[in-house]
């Protein structure tokens, strides 16, 4: 995990934070130490001290560095670390949680005063920002469970699901090129914002069916992702079935969605709404419910 700080707005004074965020995790609901660290304040650009505010840019995506809690708040590793630098300095910390792939270049256009994430050291990232190494980690593979005899060695003729912007895509790249040299097929990428999306497309490309009921914002999201990975055929068909008629016909009108042109009349057939489990369960068998393999695994099955 690192910290990262714009190159032309800290210069040297990027030591100094070092220093003052070395300081002593505390547990949630204690006492924070706020002694000030005059060395480091005195070599903050002038405007921070002015604004009296840390600008941080965070993704909170990989609990237990980064997270939001039940009630929305930031909270982890990274956000502990950054409320004791911005004690330390004198400041409060602003966290945004934005997509991953635009921390370092929301940092490096002065958006930002400071990142922190899961952001490997790069000599490309090194170009336009500072790095705090705080915590070193290495890559790995997610795969389903029960899955054996799979590593960085023989995933060519797959698919990796990747995140933009990531030292991941550098890295499949390198393993994709050593498996068209050695005559095998090369890895097929796709690639994802933040890791949630990378779990929708996993749940998209591994599951039998989808079981939707009434709920939120959350699931309105999950729903019309997946259907729109559906719709565009990034993932396999599945049946789709979405339980409490009167919920799901009052919240979305689906009908003027294909008559202001926003769906094709054809993408309303993509799910089925139910009142009940028999009519849920007959839904999906009629919609062919079926295990579907995972794209590489039904390829090799197709001699594909």
């Amino acid at each position: 995990m690192n910290l990262v700080a714009p190159r032309r707005r800290f210069g040297t004074a990027i030591a100094s934070i070092a220093l003052a965020a070395s300081s002593i995790l505390w547990p949630a609901g204690a006492t924070r130490a706020a002694e000030i660290v005059p060395a480091a304040r005195a070599a903050l650009p002038e405007s921070i001290r002015a604004a009296g505010v840390l600008r941080v840019a965070t993704s909170l995506q990989w609990p237990p560095f980064g997270y939001a809690t039940d009630t929305g708040q930031p909270d982890g590793i990274d956000i502990r670390l950054i409320r004791v630098l911005a004690d330390k300095l004198g400041l409060r910390a602003e966290f945004e949680n934005v997509r991953f792939p635009t921390i370092v270049p929301g940092v490096a256009n002065g958006r930002f005063d400071i990142g922190a994430n899961s952001l490997s050291r790069t000599a490309e990232r090194e170009q336009v920002v500072n790095f705090v190494v705080y915590f070193r980690s290495q890559l790995g593979l997610l795969v389903r469970r029960g899955t054996t005899g799979l590593d960085v060695h023989s995933l060519c003729g797959r698919t990796l699901a990747l995140t933009q912007g990531s030292s991941q895509v550098a890295v499949a790249q390198m393993l994709s090129e050593r498996c068209v040299r050695s005559g095998q097929r090369e890895i097929s990428m796709m690639f994802f914002p933040n890791s949630a999306d990378m779990r929708k497309m996993h749940l998209a490309m591994r599951a039998n069916a989808l079981a939707v009921f009434p709920g939120g914002f959350g699931t309105l999201d999950e729903l019309f992702e997946l259907l729109t990975l559906t719709q565009t055929r990034k993932a396999p068909p599945l049946p789709i079935v979405l339980f409490g008629a009167e919920y799901w016909r009052r919240v979305v009108c689906w009908e003027a969605l294909a008559e202001y042109g926003m769906v094709d009349a054809a993408d309303c057939a993509l799910f089925e709404i139910v009142d009940s489990a028999e009519a849920g369960w007959e839904a999906m068998l009629r919609r062919g419910l079926q295990g579907h393999s995972p794209p590489e695994v039904a390829r090799a099955r197709n001699g594909g």
